[in-house]
Parts: C-alpha cells; structure tokens; sequence
C-alpha cells in the first residue's frame, strides 16, 4: 500500500474516532473538525494544551472559541492573537518602568 492510501486510512480512522464530550454545554459540541478553518484550529490546539496535557480537552476549547469567534486565535492580518497580547503587554511594562 502506497504512502498517501496509508495516511488516508489513518486520516479516516482518526476521524471517526468517538471522543467522550469533556465540557458538556459548550457551543461547538457536536461540530466536526472540517466545519472550522484549520489554521484557527490548529493555533487553537497549540495555545489551549497550555492550560491541559489532554489535547482531545483541548480541541474541545478550541472549538467552542472558534464557534463563538471564527478568528479567535489569528487575526484578520494573519497575527497570533496572543503575540500581539503580550506583544502589547511587553510595551505596557516598559513604559511603567
């Protein structure tokens, strides 16, 4: 079997896979995976498994920002929203010095 069937397989095995709901009530429970943009998500994941090892817990998170803010994690100028927040914060402390 070549090297994209096998990915593939994975892919769709992974896809299926039946992650037991971790924050009952958030507003993308039920949502796949493809109903949001993968950039945001994959950001998302980064920043959320800061706050949990647990990264099925973390794309949960991430998707119940995503759902209430389709730009939660990069800005409409392709930035990490949390860079510029501590970006932001760096300037703030210096000028307080």
């Amino acid at each position: 079997m070549d090297r994209t069937k096998v990915i593939n397989k994975v892919m769709a095995k992974l896809a299926k896979k039946k992650v037991k709901d971790q924050v009952p009530g958030g507003v993308g429970d039920g949502k796949p995976d493809s109903d949001f943009d993968p950039k945001q998500l994959a950001e998302g994941i980064r920043i959320e498994v800061e706050h949990t090892k647990d990264k099925d817990l973390a794309k949960e998170i991430a998707k119940d920002h995503l759902t209430e803010l389709p730009n939660y994690y990069i800005n409409d100028e392709g930035e990490s929203r949390l860079k510029v927040m501590e970006q932001e914060a760096e300037k703030e402390l210096e000028k307080n010095k």
